[in-house]
């Protein structure tokens, strides 16, 4: 999927006739593994990993595209102990990195008790869609995550603003 975060096409892509282009997009790869605490994997194949980590590696690829929200569906169904953790670790890290913070997360999940969705939210997900799920219901919240998301932006924008503004004005 590379191919569709640079400038020289797929068929240049595949030929590899872009060196620099490629060491640059290799490079962005480094930082989002780096990012969910996957940074050693990086020259491995996503067959070999254990499936928390391929999950893992699945949210560091979503973060390559800049995403204005992330829907994780299922996202510890079928992990053991300590990968539910590992994957817990990675969700507080994109909660705590300033880069990522103000990306909203939402769990899709068939685990529809209190205890479960208590804990996705203090793992750092802003919404909780249990299963059966109505569509309608999914696209109003994550719509409303989007709009929040906006006026977040604009208002983490407009401050930067008037902080320059302000500094430069004293000066």
């Amino acid at each position: 999927g590379a191919h569709t975060r640079g400038r020289c096409g797929i068929a240049r892509a595949m030929a590899r006739l872009d060196r620099a282009e490629e060491a640059r997009l290799l490079h962005e790869a480094a930082l989002a593994l780096e990012r969910v605490g996957m940074g050693l994997q990086l020259y491995e194949q996503a067959g070999n990993l254990s499936l928390g980590q391929q999950r893992i590696l699945e949210i560091a690829r979503a973060l390559c595209s800049d995403p204005h929200l992330l829907l994780l569906d299922e996202p510890a169904a079928g992990l053991r102990y300590l990968e539910k953790k590992a994957l817990g670790d990675v969700l507080r890290q994109l909660r705590d990195n300033p880069a990522t913070r103000d990306i909203p997360v939402i769990f899709v999940t068939g685990l529809d008790s209190i205890e479960e969705e208590e804990k996705g939210l203090v793992l750092g997900a802003v919404d909780y869609i249990a299963k059966p799920y109505r569509p309608p219901i999914v696209l109003a919240r994550v719509r409303t995550h989007l709009e929040l998301k906006s006026a977040r932006d604009r208002l983490k924008n407009q401050n930067a603003y008037l902080e320059a503004e302000v500094a430069r004005r004293t000066q």
